[in-house]
């Protein structure tokens, strides 16, 4: 039976090393754009700001309706165009519903304190039975796996959408979170902004109408800046962790393929590296360990 050498055993343990770091890098590619796929933050849009910066992804649905976000100040603010509901001589309830998503991230020693959340338009009323209305909620998280702070859209009192007079009026509402009292300290914030509206004339009614308008949104942040004592250190990232946990694996192989040659060979795991060191470069004879040995 042919002897096997330990440089040709070598040879294939090298070749095994590579194939499994190939693997291994695969493995952590295909996750990446699987989690890549199942998320709409794989492809952001960022704004700079002075503060904090937005992020967004311009492909989410609800943008059609909201239109694109701007960034000015402290505040995020949308200027739709064609969010609206109608209804038309008795043709019953018609809605126009979205939402759109966002992300905040403070700058260095920025917090996020409160949010206040103010929206505007137009609405007219005609007809026996015609009615509009508006809904919607405004939430924000400052991690995915963690808590949620969340309020309700509400029409202000100034504005109650009642005036049925054929003519077109104002409307105004708003939403307010405490972000500090919900979520803590936290430099990163999801944000969500969900809207409804409703217009609906009484069937057999006509002329009759029933619209309403989104024609504002706009999110303040009022902001807090962290002395310097208070700045927690962050944990380690997913990705350092994972970098880490590699390493180690490729450390592990290395030290089972350096078990196996010195058990093949007979030269001791000291004297294992100096005669592969010699091998490669290309000197070819045994160390002085390894001829007492024999």
């Amino acid at each position: 039976m042919p002897q096997t050498s330990s440089h040709d055993v070598g040879a294939s343990d090298l070749q095994d090393v590579v194939g499994r770091w190939v693997r291994v890098a695969g493995a952590v590619l295909l996750a990446v754009s699987l989690a890549c796929a199942s998320t709409a933050w794989c492809a952001f849009v960022t704004v700079g700001g002075s503060n904090f910066d937005l992020q967004y992804d311009d492909a989410q649905l609800g943008i059609q309706l909201f239109g694109t976000p701007t960034l000015s100040g402290n505040t995020v603010f949308f200027t739709p165009s064609s969010f609206i509901a109608q209804s038309l001589n008795g043709a019953g309830m018609q809605t126009a519903t979205a939402d759109v998503s966002f992300q905040l991230v403070a700058h260095d020693r920025i917090v996020f304190g409160q949010m206040s959340l103010t929206e505007r338009g137009d609405y007219l009323l005609g007809g026996v039975g015609s009615t509009v209305s508006l809904s919607g909620s405004l939430s924000a998280t400052g991690d995915s796996s963690g808590p949620v702070v969340s309020a309700p859209i509400l029409v202000g009192a100034s504005t109650p959408l009642t005036m049925n007079d054929g003519n077109l009026n104002l409307w105004r509402a708003g939403a307010a979170l405490d972000i500090s009292a919900g979520l803590g300290d936290v430099g990163l914030l999801s944000v969500t902004i969900e809207n409804t509206l409703s217009a609906s004339t009484q069937p057999g009614v006509s002329p009759s109408a029933a619209f309403i308008q989104k024609k504002f949104t706009g999110d303040w942040l009022q902001l807090r800046v962290l002395p310097t004592d208070e700045i927690a250190v962050p944990e380690p990232s997913g990705s350092w962790l994972l970098t880490a946990g590699l390493l180690s694996f490729a450390a592990l192989v290395a030290r089972r393929r350096k078990w196996r040659l010195s058990r093949q060979s007979g030269l001791p795991l000291a004297c294992l590296g100096r005669r592969i060191g010699s091998r490669v470069g290309g000197k070819g004879h045994l160390t002085r360990a390894h001829r007492s040995n024999s």
